[in-house]
């Protein structure tokens, strides 16, 4: 939901969305824009975290993957919003372009 491409939705993935996570991250998609030409830059990567800026038509989403909490130099600002974590993740939106 996160990244560019064109995501596929399973009726399962809807029905044992008992925390909102899912339908959140379908949220955050359609609130920033994202399709699957949306810019993709990889920011920050090690072994332990991933972090990615994805660039859709209305705003920007900010996605950490993995256990390390050290983003490096592509930690979030203050023009960044939470949006929400899980295990391992976190995303962040940013509305202004």
């Amino acid at each position: 939901m996160t990244h560019p491409g064109v995501p596929c939705l399973f009726l399962d993935h809807v029905l044992a969305d008992g925390d909102g996570k899912f339908s959140r991250l379908v949220d955050l998609r359609i609130r920033a824009g994202i399709r699957a030409d949306s810019k993709l830059e990889i920011l920050h990567c090690t072994d332990s975290v991933y972090v990615a800026r994805v660039t859709g038509s209305k705003s920007k989403v900010l996605v950490k993957l993995g256990p390390d909490f050290d983003m490096g130099p592509a930690a979030p600002d203050d023009s960044w919003s939470f949006w929400l974590s899980g295990n391992g993740w976190a995303c962040w939106l940013a509305e202004n372009l």
